[in-house]
């Protein structure tokens, strides 16, 4: 649940260590997305390059952006690794996207777009850079998700004044996608799928995210000491009953959905 960006002068931030889990959710996209050499595609909220990467294997034509410049280097950094010269890394905010209309035969986030807090312009934006019969693809955290518990335990503790009316995974909810998309693409559909995430027991995973999560740090430094107890205990209460390891380690479904349409003519 990453919604600021991450500093080159911290050395705490590094979304990469987040951004591990992602990885095979990401390569199975693209795969099912199924596009061919050549195809304009649009990673919006790229971060570490996980989705850019994989679609420039497919030998696409790439473009990705980000607010955050430690993450772009990163990206440009594993591109060069590969010797995957078919991407444009830029900088750019997802709610305006430094494009032409209609400029991409694809446009994809994975747990990017759908934390932007305006979601009805979010969903325009996306909208604005895809061709006609052109094809789009998020992925958000469903309601039942880790990520998602683990929000609304925050929204109980500290109860933050302006609590949006639909948090970032009202996207996995199919009647919320169809109400976003709906007025501009054909086929919306939403499906269902997971990937593990592992450590070796769910106090670990707790300390992990705490470290390198800026939010969750945050939010760490702003909370009482009896606060932060509190913070810690429900944190891996909820971790401990999606965990499904029998040899005391930590293993549990990162459950998202995957969120398509087509673009109106």
């Amino acid at each position: 649940m990453v919604t600021q960006p991450f500093s080159a002068a911290d050395p705490d931030d590094d979304y990469q260590q987040l951004a591990t889990e992602q990885a095979l959710a990401t390569e199975r996209l693209i795969a099912e997305l199924g596009f061919s050499a050549g195809t304009r595609v649009l990673d919006i909220a790229c971060g570490t390059g996980h989705a850019a990467l994989a679609a420039a294997r497919r030998r696409a034509q790439v473009t990705a952006v980000d607010i955050d410049e430690t993450s772009l280097a990163r990206a440009r950094r594993r591109a060069e690794a590969e010797a995957l010269d078919g991407i444009d890394f830029q900088s750019a905010d997802a709610r305006a996207i430094p494009f032409a209309d209609g400029s991409f035969d694809v446009a994809l986030s994975t747990l990017g777009l759908v934390f932007l807090p305006d979601q009805e312009a979010a969903a325009c934006e996306l909208a604005r850079v895809v061709r006609p019969g052109g094809v789009i693809a998020l992925t958000a955290y469903t309601a039942q998700s880790i990520p998602a518990q683990v929000y609304e335990m925050v929204q109980e503790l500290v109860k933050p004044p302006g609590r949006p009316e639909h948090p970032h995974y009202a996207w996995s909810h199919g009647p919320r996608a169809g109400a976003l998309l709906n007025p501009w693409f054909d086929l919306v559909r939403v499906r269902y799928q997971s990937t593990d995430t592992c450590f070796p027991s769910a106090a670990a995973s707790f300390g992990h995210v705490s470290r390198w999560n800026p939010n969750i740090r945050g939010l760490l430094t702003r909370l009482t000491a009896p606060q932060r107890q509190t913070f810690r205990e429900g944190y891996i209460t909820i971790l401990e009953r999606h965990n499904r390891a029998t040899d005391g380690t930590f293993i549990a479904s990162m459950d998202y959905a995957v969120i398509t349409g087509v673009r109106k003519a």
